[in-house]
């Protein structure tokens, strides 16, 4: 799935060096979807959907090196946004659910784990309409129960 190309830049004067730009194709699938780089850009998360090759169908995360290419579980499936440069936040799409419930992937380590319980901490997002704070320590979302704006802080 990844490959490698690279161009050099313009040519150094005097006093200057090369200046090498390396791209690195991440993914090769017909359906490609929201792309989502890292703050810090060390890692990119993607979905493929409704491809042709069934295999590729899923959340993945890469590193933008190459160097990883992991699809995450399968429950996984959902929005997603960046907490920080190495976690990622899911909300797996559940289609008959009352509530919604949030995940984290720590793509440094390939874990994923349950951030809120539905039962505990009942919430439910409106149309995708959420963010991460910029310190990643809450997100705000429009709730599909009352339509007011919620804050929910993070563990």
């Amino acid at each position: 799935m990844s490959g490698y190309d690279s161009d050099w830049g313009r040519s150094a004067g005097a006093g200057q060096s090369h200046t090498r730009t390396v791209s690195v194709r991440h993914a090769r699938a017909d359906r490609v979807r929201d792309v989502r780089l890292a703050p810090g850009g060390e890692w990119l998360a993607y979905t493929v959907s409704l491809s042709a090759n069934g295999a590729l169908n899923g959340l993945w995360v890469v590193r933008t090196d190459g160097s990883v290419n992991r699809k995450l579980d399968r429950a996984l499936f959902g929005a997603y946004q960046w907490r920080d440069g190495n976690r990622l936040l899911i909300i797996p799409f559940s289609l008959n659910a009352a509530n919604h419930q949030l995940w984290e992937h720590n793509a440094a380590s390939g874990a994923s784990y349950a951030l809120t319980e539905p039962s505990a901490t009942p919430f439910k997002i409106a149309n995708n309409d959420w963010r991460v704070a910029p310190n990643g320590q809450a997100i705000t979302f429009v709730s599909t129960h009352d339509r007011n704006l919620w804050l929910l802080t993070l563990p």
